[in-house]
Parts: C-alpha cells; structure tokens; sequence
C-alpha cells in the first residue's frame, strides 16, 4: 500500500517535493519501510521488521518509489530488520545493481548482527559497500 505520495495517482514526485518527511510506504506486512529525505540529494528508506519471501515485493515497491524521485543517493538503513532471507537480499541486489545503472549510490547504513551475518554467508558483503553506523 502506498500512503502519503502523489504515486498512486500515476503522478512522479521530483526530489525536494516531498509533501512530508517522511512516508510510510509499507504497512501491516512482515516488513515497514519508511522513506525519508535527509539532504537535498539524499533519501533515506528505512525497512523494520522481516525482509523474507512474503515482504520482499512490498520491499521492491519501496526501493522503486526512491528511485522514481531524483535524487544522487539512497541511504539503505537495515538496523530495524530482524530477518533477512534469500528474497530479502535478492532485493538489495537488484537495489544496487538499479543504482548503479542510474548513476546513483546506493549507501547501507548499520545493518545489525542479523542481516551482516546473512551478507557475510552468502558472499554479498562485497557487493554492498560502503556500510554506515
């Protein structure tokens, strides 16, 4: 469900529209996301609670809805995430890999224990650089 932007009305925000600092994109599922604007060129989505097979979708929609607005880079904050799976870090590739097609940095900001565990067994802590705390 996606609350709060002009989106679902097939219209695009531009960066620096945002009507409030933050939206909340995903409710009511396994996964919340937030979107917030923190600089002039920086977004930040912030995912709580299970990144699994049955959240990863809403996920996507939370990563494209950042993309869609112009900005030069999105803070990825993973800290609230308790879970994370297969599906949930076939999101963050296709994140990063969709950031770097468009020019932009795709930034991962303190992923806790769990999720850097996860990373670390199957091999992607490389492809996300650039971790934050």
């Amino acid at each position: 469900m996606v609350a709060d932007t002009d989106d679902a009305l097939g219209v695009k925000p531009q960066f620096g529209d945002l009507a409030a600092p933050r939206l909340h994109l995903v409710k009511d599922l396994p996964v919340d996301a937030e979107l917030n604007q923190v600089s002039a060129t920086t977004l930040r989505v912030a995912f709580h609670g299970e990144l699994d097979m049955g959240s990863a979708s809403q996920a996507k929609l939370a990563l494209a809805s950042a993309g869609s607005i112009g900005c030069k880079e999105i803070e990825l904050d993973l800290s609230g995430l308790r879970l994370c799976d297969a599906a949930g870090l076939r999101v963050f590739v296709d994140a990063q890999r969709d950031c770097a097609d468009r020019g932009r940095l795709l930034v991962p900001i303190d992923p806790g224990p769990a999720v850097t565990r996860v990373l670390r067994l199957a091999g992607l802590e490389r492809l996300l650089t650039g971790w934050r705390t």
